[in-house]
């Protein structure tokens, strides 16, 4: 006769404070965009809501993808579910297809473009995540490299594509930011944000500019001032009458 388990026993005052703090923080998220699946007399596979509100559920599809076309957002499901499944015949479980759903309602997607974005962020972290495993469980050195570097190269496009997601989001506006300027005696700074917009070359937009001392300026050197080097501890080299006019 087997012997039946102990119970286990109830958790301590840390873990139940946890608990608490996991079921406010769950409870506060907005519900994940899900499907339910029925089985059909002849073995097909139906797809549907979970519940009886047909309208409210196309109204959370759509709102899923970021678009108000019915076909592109049905479309989007069906490449998932298909791009997911075990092979070429068979679909995605409802699990796995309500996972990369639950990611692709997570991002929020503004438009179809966002959507597109996101699914395909939904489907290389599934990719990279395979190829991960293949590499763990490689017997053989040449399997081992190749779902290694497969899963690298994976990485990396699921990293480029929250980047691209990013840049989207910013309208394509690139903020550099920069921390712990130091402004020996007698110099200028400017104090603010530089954004640089189109993220390439071009004017650059300097957000409240201001200077070490208070006053309003801009980086330039005053005729005759003594140009410092990088070590204080030398002399200052001194800067022809001339030279030092005009901004640097």
């Amino acid at each position: 006769m087997p012997a039946v388990p102990e119970p286990l026993p109830a958790p301590g005052p840390r873990e139940r404070a946890a608990i608490e703090k996991a079921r406010a923080r769950v409870k506060a998220k907005k519900k994940r965009f899900a499907l339910h699946e029925d089985r059909t007399d002849k073995g097909g596979l139906l797809l549907g809501p979970t519940h009886s509100d047909l309208d409210g559920y196309t109204q959370r599809l759509i709102d899923a993808f970021g678009t108000d076309s019915t076909d592109f957002a049905e479309t989007e499901m069906r490449r998932l579910s298909k791009g997911l499944g075990a092979n070429n015949e068979s679909p995605a479980s409802i699990k796995v297809l309500n996972a990369a759903l639950a990611v692709v309602d997570g991002i929020s997607p503004e438009n179809e473009v966002e959507a597109m974005l996101a699914s395909q962020m939904a489907m290389t972290h599934a990719l990279a995540m395979q190829a991960m495993m293949r590499e763990h469980w490689a017997e053989y050195q040449p399997e081992y490299q190749t779902a290694g570097n497969l899963a690298v190269k994976l990485s990396r496009t699921f990293t480029m594509q929250m980047e691209a997601l990013s840049k989207l989001r910013r309208g394509g506006e690139q903020t550099v930011r920069v921390e712990h300027v130091h402004v020996h005696s007698g110099g200028q700074a400017i104090v603010g944000a530089v954004n640089h917009p189109g993220g390439g070359g071009g004017a650059i937009q300097i957000d409240n500019q201001l200077d070490a001392t208070g006053d309003a300026g801009t980086l330039a050197l005053a005729a005759g001032a003594p140009l410092l080097c990088q070590n204080p501890e030398r002399e200052a080299v001194p800067v022809a009458a001339g030279e030092g006019e005009g901004p640097v």
